[in-house]
């Protein structure tokens, strides 16, 4: 199971400040941590967010099918062997 918590560490230890209030209502949360540390995050908010908008949009108009299924598949696999790019039955052999 994955959590994702953001920067909530980062934030209850006091190492990165807080979006303003107004700007978390807003929802521009992700703006101002933008601003806060560009050179980590501009891949992540620019290039990655209208990749994923474009992706939604393939699925909702029924052009593509992403099966998510393989996709958890997929990143299971490359996580037990993330050099080689071998793969391991489920008994931990490799096949």
């Amino acid at each position: 199971m994955l959590v994702g918590v953001g920067a909530a560490f980062d934030i209850n230890s006091g190492r990165t400040r807080q979006a303003p209030r107004w700007m978390r209502e807003h929802g521009l949360e992700w703006f101002f941590r933008l601003l806060q540390e560009p050179r980590r995050l501009w891949r992540r908010y620019l290039l990655g967010g209208p990749q994923f908008l474009f992706y939604v949009g393939l699925e909702l108009l029924g052009l593509k099918k992403f099966d998510s299924q393989e996709s958890l598949r997929t990143a299971h696999e490359q996580e037990r062997c993330p050099d080689t790019h071998e793969v391991t039955n489920d008994s931990g052999n490799r096949e």
